[in-house]
């Protein structure tokens, strides 16, 4: 994985609003970087999913239908990208709504990919605990 203060890079891909990554890197001092930081609105996954590999980054999505589509599931496995996967409804939430649980949640994000498998995939449920996909 990527190396920072906390060891652990994590990009946000588009599934999620981009003030969250402002919120997490410049008011909680993570290294949190969102895909449109990086790439321009509408980049096809399998496009950015082998850079996201290569640098070791976390990928944090809502969008568990990367793992159906034939080319986003290869370049997920091909280039060992750890994806945590935001339950289903996350992106109906209101901004700050979605603020609050990511926040919630990420110090246990945090803790998972400390010690995740390279290409480990991870659910982020609603509610209970979060479990390997």
């Amino acid at each position: 994985m990527a190396d920072s203060g906390s060891g652990i890079a994590f990009l946000l891909d588009e599934s999620i609003p981009k003030v969250l990554a402002v919120i997490l890197r410049d008011h909680l001092c993570l290294n949190v970087t969102h895909l449109l930081d990086r790439f321009p609105s509408g980049t096809e996954d399998a496009a950015w999913l082998p850079t996201v590999g290569k640098e070791g980054l976390v990928l944090v999505t809502s969008d568990r239908a990367m793992t159906r589509r034939k080319l986003e599931k290869k370049a997920l496995e091909r280039y060992h990208v750890t994806t945590f996967f935001l339950y289903e409804g996350f992106s109906r939430l209101t901004r700050l709504k979605q603020i609050g649980f990511l926040t919630w949640r990420w110090e246990r994000i945090m803790e998972l990919a400390s010690t995740a498998r390279s290409g480990e995939r991870f659910r982020i449920p609603e509610r209970g605990e979060m479990k390997p996909d």
